[in-house]
């Protein structure tokens, strides 16, 4: 791997509505966050030195792609480890 993982995350989540939501997992290194959401196809990619605001999602840059499925490859393999608890 390119760096170590900080932690992994898992927690519910409040939609626009104030209703809940699918959960989310996110994955933190010293320099990236990579966020997903059950209900969301959509996978957020976030560069935390640069970008501390989360305002440029980076998981569909050319640049990034690599990045975002090895971080995708680590919480899937971290999932499959432990038997996570719902929240």
């Amino acid at each position: 791997m390119a760096e170590p993982w900080e932690y992994i995350h898992t927690k519910r989540v409040l939609n626009k509505y104030g209703l809940p939501a699918g959960g989310g997992k996110m994955l933190r290194t010293n320099t990236h966050k990579l966020i997903a959401y059950e209900d969301d196809p959509v996978i957020q990619l976030f560069d935390m030195e640069e970008d501390p605001w989360e305002t440029r999602n980076l998981a569909e840059a050319s640049n990034s792609r690599a990045l975002a499925s090895e971080m995708q490859a680590s919480l899937t393999a971290f999932e499959s480890e432990f038997e996570l608890a719902e929240v």
